[in-house]
């Protein structure tokens, strides 16, 4: 039976942007409900996050300032990021992160000050860290906070669709995976904080339940999304096991004497930076090995070898953690074998366009975290990510909130929440020709054979059309069970068109930029072109079709230089 939640501010997502947006919207005396797909605290990206959160305290290095944070931020993002929104992170980062010392996260210091590392892409050491798993700590941390702001937390909750009247968001509709029925949220304010969508891609380090889902929802009730061709790719990632695959390791260049050889055992980066070999930057060495690996030169399990065992004694010692860490993953010992590694897919810059506010294109919807576009332009810097879920979540709460104080009356059309329990339950009860398992495998393939790290106009054409051709398959995907409880299958289903949606942004969001900029590179287009292509690309749902466009960059605060 259908169910009923009123509540003033729905919190879609439940990682370091979610929580943050729910305590806030909470402080600003908005009755609140956070939904998550999987258990609190035990799914999404932020309770992988490792050491990074950058705030330019200058603790370590009295250098640092806002300032230069603001344009390390948009150096990085080679100058698309929207400048206001960059600004903004730079600035509140050092408070928010206050915010959560005051309520239980204690960073490491060193004596009276914070200890701060220096991480890629900072001119100065700027990251602030608990320990190896700061995500972990931070979530629970807020978890505190939502428990004493008596929170309405629905666990176990995939929402399928928002809800709109007359062109604003007024609530969602989801299925509660434990009881099997579908629950209608009517709310005054959205807020869509599910992180990226790493499950589009084979390789990749999000966990199993970030699969696009917030972009989709976003994209259907018309708002516009941002560079979705921005997709960060992190050279190393393991190969196998299978449940570990994805996962970060060390990169070569990191340790005094890391190798890298193909299946053929040629140590192959000499032909791509044969002054720097295995310690060029990470674009190229990504570049390197998916080369490598698309050319038939991989290994069976489709990588490359990392060797590390000419290592002397003492840089062994120095890894000694991440050495262990590795061995009890995989089984393979650093100092005397190889490892299999692949570029695997880390971070989507792009995302559903923003303001100040985090309002979005659509009245009502709100947006945080990784799910938003903007701030950080072609590439993240490390150590943005985590504090861009704090600035922005606390942003998105109180706005939505404030935005909900004005909301007097919600209507609810009872015609398009029948339409959308129709289209959810379409797969169920039906002897399906395709397996839902093969169908999410073919998306994976398609996206990495033609929309990975180096793109090419053809490939791009050929991941559209191949793509499009997929969506015909969606209706032969079936399963036989019937029952709603707790049915993986059922939900894999839902969650495979919001890949499939998600992919053929990307697919054609990369196909409009002809030029290579940050993560985006164009093997037709290598060059950034200033003149032509310093805009975003923009996707939108117009009258039921995909429409693509181009919209220019906020550079009001520093300019492209050269």
């Amino acid at each position: 039976m259908d169910r009923l939640l009123k509540t003033d501010v729905l919190v879609i997502g439940s990682g370091g942007a979610g929580c943050r947006a729910s305590i806030e919207s909470a402080r600003y005396n908005a009755k609140v409900t956070l939904v998550t797909k999987g258990l609190f605290g035990k799914c999404g990206c932020t309770v992988m996050a490792t050491t990074s959160y950058n705030a330019a305290f200058g603790h370590t290095d009295p250098r640092d300032n806002v300032d230069i944070h603001f344009k390390d931020t948009v150096k990085g993002g080679s100058f698309l990021n929207e400048q206001k929104l960059a600004y903004i992170l730079a600035q509140e980062a050092p408070e928010r992160m206050m915010d959560m010392e005051r309520v239980g996260a204690i960073f490491m210091r060193k004596g009276n000050k914070f200890y701060q590392l220096h991480n890629p892409g900072s001119t100065y050491s700027r990251v602030c860290y608990l320990d190896e798993i700061s995500g972990r700590h931070i979530l629970s941390t807020l978890r505190g906070q939502i428990l004493r702001y008596r929170i309405n937390i629905q666990e176990e909750t995939m929402i399928t669709n928002l809800l709109t009247d007359d062109g604003r968001v007024v609530g969602a509709i989801g299925v509660d995976l434990s009881r099997g029925d579908f629950i209608i949220f009517e709310a005054k304010a959205v807020i869509l904080a599910t992180g990226g969508a790493g499950q589009i891609y084979p390789m990749t380090t999000n966990p199993s339940d970030v699969t696009g889902d917030g972009y989709a929802l976003a994209y259907r009730v018309g708002a516009e999304l941002i560079d979705m061709e921005m997709v960060q790719f992190f050279p190393c990632g393991l190969v196998q096991p299978e449940l570990r695959k994805g996962l970060l390791v060390l990169e070569p260049g990191e340790v005094e004497e890391g190798r890298l050889y193909n299946g053929r055992g040629e140590r192959f980066m000499q032909k791509y930076d044969h002054e720097k070999m295995e310690k060029t930057t990470r674009d190229k060495l990504s570049r390197a090995i998916y080369t490598e690996i698309l050319e038939g030169r991989g290994t069976e399990n489709g990588g490359v070898f990392m060797d590390l065992t000419k290592n002397p004694q003492e840089e062994f010692i120095k890894r000694k953690d991440e050495i262990d860490r590795i061995k009890a993953l995989t089984g393979v010992d650093l100092t005397k074998e190889p490892l299999e590694v692949s570029p695997t897919v880390h971070h989507f810059m792009g995302g559903v366009r923003i303001d100040e506010e985090c309002r979005t294109t659509v009245p009502g919807l709100f947006c945080a975290g990784e799910t938003s576009g903007g701030v950080h332009g072609a590439n993240r810097i490390s150590g943005n990510a985590l504090a861009e879920t704090q600035v922005f979540g606390a942003r998105s709460g109180r706005y939505a909130a404030e935005y909900a104080s004005r909301v007097d009356e919600i209507k609810l059309n009872k015609d398009k929440i029948e339409e959308e329990k129709t289209r959810v339950k379409r797969f169920l009860k039906k002897e399906g020709k395709i397996s839902i398992y093969k169908f999410r495998r073919k998306v994976k393939e398609i996206m990495w054979k033609y929309v990975a790290i180096i793109r090419r106009k053809e490939d791009l054409e050929r991941a559209v059309k191949e793509l499009g051709l997929l969506r015909e398959e969606l209706s032969k995907i079936g399963i036989s069970s019937e029952s709603r409880c707790y049915n993986q299958q059922w939900i894999e289903c839902i969650e495979a068109e919001n890949m499939l949606d998600v992919a053929t942004i990307v697919a054609k969001s990369a196909l409009l930029r002809e030029e290579s900029r940050g993560a985006h590179y164009r093997e037709d287009y290598p060059q950034t072109d200033n003149k032509k292509w310093l805009k975003h690309t923009v996707v939108k749902k117009e009258q039921g079709r995909m429409i693509t466009g181009t919209s220019p960059v906020d550079l009001s605060k520093i300019k492209v230089e050269g």
